[in-house]
């Protein structure tokens, strides 16, 4: 009877001793976690995932990062700097800490960066480069806008809101559009007055793009330097064909480039070889980064200029005219539309023109009635062709000054024409030119026609030749102008007809 009490005793001794145990663990766990939570902590400095020491207390590291913030920024006025690198820490409990926060910070010298968020500017597919802000981008668009526009242009423009300085979101741009719609609402309303421009649009060839980036200080671009780089030039490969009249050397010269670079681009070219109108020529042409293109609108004042009426009379002698009424010009508005790209005009569109004073014709009397015929010095009768219209007068209208015969001691010739509408000498008839230039014997710049039927026709004292030696011309057609080259007393023609070597009264064909 006692074995079963002994095993009873026996198992109620076991719980106790589990029961005991139990207790003891717990108390050694709460005991050692009260003692670690009072060890010292440190923090393991990892600077981009590479660990470079420890240090006692992480807001170490950040002061010595905020004071070497704030020293760059003392080198880059307005900047707001950040570090470039990554600063991550791991805490950990040490009963015998160790850590080096000298060491650290020397590290940190060596190993962190500073950047600035930055503007990154794309032009088309140009990268100009980076700014410090989207306001410095837009100073730095204006600044090239405004040279190419004056200053009335350029505050205009600023107050329309037709500068392309920024990139916008779409909500921006409709409210933008709207306001630029309701601008030129405006803009059409107001007249503008002769003298008076405005511009009625402006755009660059190429798209703007902004994105943002993160940059080293030093590789902000100021405005000064960013204009520098919108307007230089790239240069692109272009086939030239070769027209009428052109050789190598002109369009070495067209394109800004040396002959040798021209050989480099074309290296079948040989120097001797003669050039054939189709021909293609490998160039480099040179192009801006982007262009400005403007519109303009303007209204000037300009003169119409009046017509010369010829009437015919029996009072004057054939040959001779008169001035019954002055010509006096009139007056028109024209409003041009200009289209410009950097400043020069590549297109101009009349829009629309108004008369604001017409124009009074001139009046001249033209002489019908016939002179006494004038023996040549050939012996042929001066009145023998009279009114044949074979000859055509030389000049545009003109009186006649001097007259073929007797002149002072000696014998004129043929006769002088001048005062005309304007300068222009005209072939009398058809022929062949036979003389065209500067003669020593006091006609100076002459021309000499030959016709048919022995005929020949001279033009002397030109101010300049418009035709060659052996050149056919045809009647009417323009061969000079008018001057007072050679032995003359001022600007006039000096014309001749011969027949057969013969002198004849020009005025016997009038």
């Amino acid at each position: 009877m006692r074995i079963p009490f002994m095993k009873r005793k026996s198992s109620f001794m076991n719980d106790k001793i589990i029961f005991l145990l139990a207790v003891a663990l717990f108390l050694s766990f709460s005991t050692v976690h009260a003692e670690t939570t009072t060890f010292p902590k440190v923090y393991h400095v990892y600077v981009s995932g590479e660990h470079i020491g420890t240090v006692g207390d992480k807001e170490i590291v950040e002061s010595f990062l905020n004071e070497q913030i704030e020293k760059e920024e003392k080198n880059y006025d307005g900047l707001n700097l950040g570090v470039n690198e990554n600063i991550t820490y791991i805490s950990e409990y040490a009963f015998e800490p160790t850590f080096n926060n000298e060491k650290v910070l020397n590290q940190l010298l060596d190993n962190v960066t500073f950047s600035v968020q930055a503007q990154k500017l794309i032009v088309g597919e140009e990268e100009i480069g980076y700014f410090k802000n989207k306001e410095t981008i837009k100073e730095l668009l204006t600044a090239f806008q405004s040279k190419y526009m004056n200053e009335k242009q350029l505050k205009q423009a600023q107050e329309e809101n037709l500068l392309n300085t920024e990139v916008k979101e779409d909500e921006e741009n409709a409210s933008s559009n709207e306001k630029t719609e309701e601008n030129n609402e405006k803009k059409d309303q107001k007249e503008l007055s002769a003298g008076d421009a405005k511009i009625v649009e402006v755009s660059l060839s190429e798209d703007i793009h902004i994105e943002e980036e993160q940059v080293q200080p030093n590789e902000l671009l100021t405005v000064e330097q960013g204009l520098k780089l919108l307007e230089k030039d790239t240069s692109k490969e272009k086939v030239h064909i070769i027209q009428k009249g052109e050789a190598l050397r002109s369009v070495a010269n067209e394109y800004d480039l040396s002959m040798d670079e021209i050989f480099d681009l074309n290296p079948d070219l040989d120097s001797d070889q003669i050039l054939q109108v189709g021909q293609e020529v490998q160039v480099m042409e040179k192009e801006p980064v982007v262009n400005l293109i403007t519109v303009v609108e303007e209204v000037k004042e300009e003169a119409i200029d009046f017509e010369t009426e010829y009437k015919k009379t029996s009072d004057l002698y054939v040959g001779e005219q008169e001035v019954k009424q002055q010509g006096k010009k009139g007056k028109k508005k024209v409003r041009y539309k200009l289209e410009k790209q950097n400043g020069k005009v590549t297109k101009r569109t009349v829009v629309d023109e108004e008369v604001l004073e017409k124009p009074v014709d001139k009046l001249v009397l033209k002489g019908t009635k016939s002179k006494p015929s004038v023996q040549s010095s050939g012996g042929t009768s001066g009145s023998a062709r009279e009114g044949s219209g074979q000859f055509q007068w030389p000049a545009a209208g003109g009186i006649i000054t001097s007259y073929m015969g007797p002149r002072g001691g000696g014998y004129h010739s043929g006769i002088d024409i001048s005062g005309v509408s304007n300068r222009t000498i005209y072939a009398a008839a058809g022929g062949v030119v036979t003389t065209a230039g500067y003669q020593n014997n006091g006609y100076g710049n002459r021309v000499v026609i030959k016709h048919k039927n022995g005929y020949k026709t001279t033009y002397s004292h030109l101010s300049s030749i418009s035709v060659n030696s052996g050149q056919n011309v045809k009647k009417g057609q323009p061969i000079g102008v008018m001057g007072e080259t050679g032995n003359s007393t001022g600007v006039h023609l000096h014309f001749e007809i011969l027949s057969n070597g013969s002198y004849i009264n020009p005025m016997s064909y009038y």
